[in-house]
């Protein structure tokens, strides 16, 4: 680790940390700063040694409906709904909810892999 050393009347310091980013679709991501006391340096007391630093990727993918409005014939017994991964691109396998709401008609859904 790195030695951060205060001048007198010095009360803060900034620090610099390298954040990579990277193509990948990610959860959220962590890592912990943490200083102490250097041993046989002149004595200080550490207060909140520890700072968790939190990661938001921004790799995203936008998945949604194409077209937003279908229409069938009720004898058609099924109607195809497309769902399309519109924006970014996958690095791994990513999940979406599906579910129906009556409006005015009952379906149901059936999902395909």
């Amino acid at each position: 680790g790195e030695t951060i050393k205060f001048e007198v009347e010095e009360t803060r310091k900034d620090l610099s940390i390298i954040i990579v980013d990277d193509e990948a679709l990610e959860e959220l991501e962590y890592f912990n700063v943490s200083i102490r006391a250097v041993p046989g340096v002149f004595p200080v007391v550490v207060k909140n040694s520890q700072a968790l630093v939190e990661i938001v990727d921004n790799d995203f993918a936008v998945i949604g409906f194409s077209p937003v409005t279908y229409s069938t014939k009720e004898d058609q017994n099924a109607l195809s709904i497309s769902v399309l991964l519109m924006y970014g691109t996958l690095q791994r396998s990513v999940q979406v909810q599906l579910s129906t709401n009556q409006v005015s008609a009952t379906g149901w859904c059936s999902g395909s892999n």
